[in-house]
């Protein structure tokens, strides 16, 4: 649009008055009643006053003409300029303290006293109705001049009409709570005869010539509500020249309810990622801006008091190491970045402790959920705070890892995890490149820049409005989109260096969350996530000799004793025979205590005999379910839980349950089970002596049994009914 004139400031004719100007004005007001009193004793002609005032009147006049003012205000002027010129020339005749001469004054006076605001609001009114008028012009040049230049350029004979214009207002990020104008959008009519918006995109380049854009402007065609209508996008400001500034969040600690902000499109909107409900991936050629998209979503998310970052960067951890300087220095209490993996064990080691994070939140928070009105999501705050996994260079991780980020992803979203993770290309490349189920469970996409266009088209899909890949010039440039069925556009990232990160992560040091006690876990789980600055600091990368509260371990010259000295995670659930035979005992106690048995001993044997045996002398005393009360959990779990204590693992196979409970009916078993909302793992395993296969996890079985207690689940009918060999 065009540029506006700068108008010159109106005069301020209300009556506000501070300290000095109103004592100003006082004065000069009683000096003017002095200096007529002593006119009017010098025998001064009266004419003088009326010349004066005459002359007066007619210089208001002119600059009123001059500045295109209302008839109104001339009127004003003018009567203000009679009042004064007649009192005065009144006074000099008669003599200014004479009462008539008095009373005339102060009723002139209270007069425009009391006109002077509504003048003033006339004012402000009619140049707002002024602005609105020429606003209106200018759209109905600029409507007039698009409507020429779609038929000039298209070779349109027929007319086309402009039915609207709409101005672009996006957040200057430079300027945090300022907006500025950044472009707009023509809606067009064609006319008949064949003509579509495709008409004009295949003219696009031409329109903008014609236009003759500044540089780094651009313009896009899109459809309209029909076919023969088209929105003309022009941006008429580079909003993409020079570096771009992070944006700041509107208030501190924010919240990962708001997107996180990371870079400015080319028309000037503000480049969002969504990552409270979804995960998103970026893809882009080596040292094209991978790692600063992730800083600067790192940044945006320490700026929240609801969410822990975890992050996976096996160089040794240079992203994340710029994070982490306050806490090693000792300025911060704790680290800004919850949990840091170089290597592919740790990774393993993290993706294996967030998969179990899903279950531990679901199971531990399914009261405060159901509080919540039954949502089935985890709603997070400073108390339960989100998790964000961020990884760089994936590329690289193991092909079991992926597929714990893929099974993580999969099931994250209702645990209130959610991951983004970067990638050097959007496709399997034999297993060693992005999981395709990742890719497609990532409604997020944001590229760098990349090499070729069927990158961006594995990226977007082919289905989308691919621009060429050619259109990000340099590193930081790339597309994206926010969620699916939009388009990418061309955007630049802001730029954050590791003195950014460094003073990024020293503020949110105030405001940074825990982790709550449900998420971390016990046993194992909890030792783990415990000792995991231990084997940071083992590992060497951190490079200090000790950390905060942690003693620096005993330093060795040996790879031997160098590998005493790194903790060892068991891969199993308990670390022990022992372990395992206790709980197994204490969970079968409880079940025995329920329903009303006598605990097991020490040695935790079963009743020799059948299992249809031993499940009778289990659930003795509850009732056949054909004649009194049901029982309060269904005889079908008990009978799972004892074949897992049978097997003496985690980990059973569906085959062998069936064959133990229904006759070897395999659909039977699972149908009965999914009506309790238990369902099989994703991914085949192994059991001891056995082939692979896909079975249960007793903890699917024992969730079952605590939500059913709970009241969360009522056993259907089906379930109820089930009796062994019936």
């Amino acid at each position: 649009m065009g540029a506006k004139k700068k108008s010159r400031r109106p005069v301020d004719w209300t009556l506000r008055h501070g300290p000095i100007s109103g004592a100003y004005n006082a004065a000069v007001g009683l000096g003017a009643v002095a200096a007529a009193n002593e006119a009017f004793a010098l025998g001064i002609s009266p004419w003088w006053a009326a010349g004066l005032a005459g002359a007066g009147a007619l210089a208001s006049h002119v600059d009123a003409r001059a500045r295109r003012l209302g008839a109104t205000r001339k009127v004003y002027r003018l009567a203000c300029w009679g009042g004064a010129g007649g009192w005065t020339a009144w006074a000099l005749e008669h003599g200014v303290w004479e009462v008539n001469t008095l009373l005339a004054g102060a009723g002139i006076a209270g007069i425009a006293a009391i006109l002077a605001p509504a003048m003033a609001s006339h004012d402000r009114l009619a140049a707002e109705h002024k602005r609105q008028v020429e606003t209106e012009q200018e759209r109905w040049d600029l409507a007039q001049q698009w409507a020429a230049r779609v038929r000039r350029v298209c070779n349109i004979k027929q007319q086309v009409k402009v039915v609207g214009i709409k101005e672009w207002l996006h957040p200057d990020p430079a300027h945090p709570g300022v907006t500025r104008k950044t472009g707009y959008t023509v809606e067009v009519v064609l006319p008949s005869g064949g003509y579509s918006w495709e008409t004009l995109a295949k003219n696009k380049a031409r329109l903008a010539n014609d236009l003759d854009q500044p540089a780094g402007c651009g313009l896009d065609v899109e459809p309209g509500v029909s076919r023969r209508r088209a929105l003309i996008d022009v941006t008429t400001v580079n909003v993409l020249k020079g570096d771009i500034a992070l944006p700041e969040r509107e208030r501190l600690p924010a919240t990962i309810n708001d997107d996180a902000e990371v870079g400015v499109y080319s028309n000037g909107a503000i480049v969002k990622v969504p990552l409270r409900w979804t995960s998103a991936v970026v893809v882009g050629a080596k040292r094209q801006g991978k790692s600063n998209m992730l800083k600067n979503v790192a940044r945006q998310l320490l700026r929240c008091d609801d969410v822990l970052i975890m992050g996976i960067d096996p160089n040794g951890g240079e992203l994340f190491l710029p994070f982490l300087r306050p806490w090693l220095e000792g300025r911060a209490e704790r680290p800004a970045i919850d949990w840091v993996a170089t290597d592919q064990d740790e990774a393993e080691t993290m993706m294996q402790w967030l998969v179990g994070v899903v279950s531990r939140r679901r199971s531990g928070y399914s009261d405060y959920m159901w509080s919540n009105g039954g949502d089935d999501k985890l709603q997070v705050s400073h108390e339960i705070p989100q998790i964000v996994l961020l990884s760089d260079e994936s590329k690289s991780f193991s092909r079991k890892t992926k597929a714990l980020m893929e099974e993580l992803n999969d099931r994250c979203g209702a645990a209130s995890i959610s991951m983004l993770t970067s990638w050097l290309r959007a496709i399997a490349d034999g297993g060693g490149g992005m999981p395709r189920g990742l890719l497609v469970q990532s409604e997020t996409r944001i590229s760098v820049r990349v090499n070729d266009d069927s990158e961006l088209a594995r990226l977007f899909g082919r289905g989308s409005k691919l621009p060429p890949a050619g259109e990000a010039p340099a590193p930081g440039w790339g597309h994206a989109r926010a969620y699916n069925g939009d388009n990418p556009r061309l955007y630049k990232a802001a730029r954050s260096t590791n003195k950014d990160a460094y003073e990024e992560a020293l503020r949110a040091d105030a405001w940074r969350p825990g982790m709550d006690a449900i998420t971390v876990g016990t046993g194992q789980a909890r030792e783990v996530y415990e000792r995991r600055w231990e084997r940071a600091l083992a590992a060497g990368w951190l490079g200090v000799s000790s950390l905060p509260g942690i003693a620096a371990p005993p330093r060795t010259t040996t790879a031997a004793n160098a590998q005493q000295t790194k903790p060892e995670l068991p891969q199993r659930r308990w670390s022990s025979r022992e372990e395992r035979r206790q709980r197994i005992q204490e969970r079968r106690n409880r079940l025995r205590e329920q329903l009303g048995k006598p605990p097991v001993g020490p040695d935790g044997k079963e009743p020799e005999g059948s299992v249809n045996a031993r499940f009778a002398e289990i659930v003795a005393g509850i009732g056949d379910p054909g004649g009194g009360a049901p029982a309060e959990v269904p005889p079908l779990l008990i009978a799972v839980l004892g074949v897992f204590d049978d097997a003496g693992v985690d980990e059973v196979h569906r085959s062998v349950i069936a064959d133990k409970l229904t006759g070897g009916d395999k659909e039977q078993l699972s149908g009965l089970l999914e009506l309790l909302d238990i369902r099989m793992q994703p991914k085949s395993f192994r059991m001891p002596g056995t082939s692979t296969g896909r079975g249960y996890h007793r903890d699917a079985i024992e969730d079952a049994v605590d939500r059913i207690r709970s009241g969360e689940i009522e056993v259907p009918d089906e379930v109820a009914q089930w009796w062994p060999g019936a």
